[in-house]
């Protein structure tokens, strides 16, 4: 029997002493800058903003000119007869007549005027710049979403851990006590095999607790790009916010909120395309520029070699006048385009408040709970600190003991989930208001 025991303290030791082995405390703040800087997901999204920021030009967008160098080198052999209407001039008949063109120029074109298609053209690659940097949030704030949930399972985990240790503590004294009164004969080894029973129930409990803490830590270390066995400790626990205000948050859900932004985004581009579509009823003005060299020969032509050399220019108009009605459509396109996306903006702003005033209630409740577990805690404690004396006094059982001590314990748990859950509704209140990563408005910004 004192073996058996032995072996549970020594299996206590060791959990104790694993946990206790890494000193170094890393605060939620801290996880939140190393995760915002080196998760691999997030790098990879924040790519395409790169990506976006580069194609955004006045080049893609046909506002600068375009600049070309020509040459080539042209050979005919070929038989040629001229006659001309005067006899003045004797008529050409050649067989196997050679001539050469050779001809270089450096030619430049630029829309003069387009009806805005190209300012509107890089308004709209700009604005995928928004669009990439919206998407960059979105996906940030998700893994956050599952950091913060993880890290306040820890600390749940965490303080859970010392509540069954203390409850450990109480089942090593009621063995202690109960063997001193087997020994003088006061009590029969059912009640010490009772207590070593709910013993091993603690001590199985805790391993249990502690390889869920392990799964979670490599799981944060993932999101952290850390080595997975990599060992660290958390804050002892963070601080509720217990003073949200319902009128705010809804406010800074309408400018913070990344899927309003998203939907506004929408909207902004629709105008954009609308303004496009009408551009292309309006004339298109080139002007194109050249400086140039030609030179030509033949053996059967009136000019035995021609070459000319210098500048040339030439401003093109161009007014569409019937397409099939392509354009009209393009333009009713857009129009209703940009009615769907006032729409969608519209259903969002009503689900974000639906969700908010529900989130709301859930915190507001969460708390109350959280409230009302800490005065059953108090409750509970008093209740087993009463049934410890009671024991030492013979007046109950291990039985009932044991009770009370569960009751202790399951309290303990409760105020710990409570807690928890009150800080995954607030949490969840700074999603939806979009304040995981602080007020980040994009959209209108540019």
């Amino acid at each position: 029997m004192k073996k058996s025991i032995q072996i549970i303290f020594g299996i206590l030791l060791f959990t104790c002493g694993h946990a206790l082995h890494s000193q170094e405390v890393i605060s939620l703040d801290a996880l939140v800058e190393q995760v915002l800087q080196e998760n691999l997901d997030i790098r990879i999204v924040q790519k395409s903003v790169d990506i976006t920021e580069t194609q955004a030009t006045k080049a893609a967008a046909g506002q600068v000119p375009q600049v070309n160098v020509n040459g080539g080198i042209t050979y005919q052999n070929s038989s040629t007869k001229i006659e001309f209407a005067t006899d003045a001039i004797p008529a050409v008949d050649r067989s196997g007549a050679e001539s050469w063109l050779y001809n270089a120029a450096v030619q430049a074109t630029y829309n003069l005027f387009d009806g805005y298609r190209g300012r509107y053209t890089f308004e709209i690659l700009n604005k995928q710049i928004d669009l990439a940097n919206l998407q960059t949030l979105l996906q940030s704030e998700g893994i956050l979403v599952q950091l913060i949930n993880f890290y306040t399972n820890l600390i749940s985990l965490r303080q859970q851990q010392q509540t069954i240790r203390e409850s450990i503590e109480t089942s090593e004294e009621r063995i202690r006590r109960t063997q001193l009164m087997v020994d003088y004969g006061q009590t029969n080894r059912v009640n010490l095999l009772d207590a070593i029973v709910s013993l091993n129930q603690d001590s199985a409990l805790l391993i249990q607790v502690q390889n869920q803490t392990n799964t979670i830590f490599q799981q944060i270390n993932r999101l952290a790009g850390w080595d997975p066995a990599r060992e660290w400790q958390t804050q002892d626990s963070l601080t509720l916010d217990e003073s949200l205000d319902l009128e705010w948050l809804w406010q800074a859900t309408l400018s913070s909120n990344v899927a309003y932004q998203m939907a506004q985004w929408e909207i902004d581009v629709s105008d954009l395309e609308i303004k496009r579509s009408e551009a292309a009823f309006y004339p298109l003005v080139q002007l194109a520029a050249s400086y140039g060299y030609n030179r030509q020969t033949s053996q059967a032509s009136f000019l035995r070699s021609q070459r000319t050399l210098g500048p040339a220019g030439t401003i093109n108009v161009q007014m569409p006048i019937y397409d099939g009605k392509l354009r009209r459509q393009q333009l009713e396109v857009a129009k209703i385009q940009r009615e769907l996306s006032e729409m969608n903006l519209d259903r969002i702003q009503q689900d974000l408040r639906r969700d908010l005033y529900i989130a709301f209630d859930n915190y507001q409740q969460a708390l109350e709970l959280w409230r009302l577990q800490q005065n059953n805690v108090a409750a509970a404690e008093l209740n087993l600190r009463q049934n410890q004396e009671a024991l030492r006094a013979g007046q109950i059982n291990s039985l009932q003991f044991r009770t009370a001590q569960l009751n202790w314990q399951r309290a303990k748990e409760q105020v710990i989930l409570a807690r928890n859950q009150a800080k995954l509704a607030e949490l969840e209140l700074m999603r939806i208001s979009g304040q995981l990563l602080g007020p980040q408005p994009v959209v209108g910004n540019r």
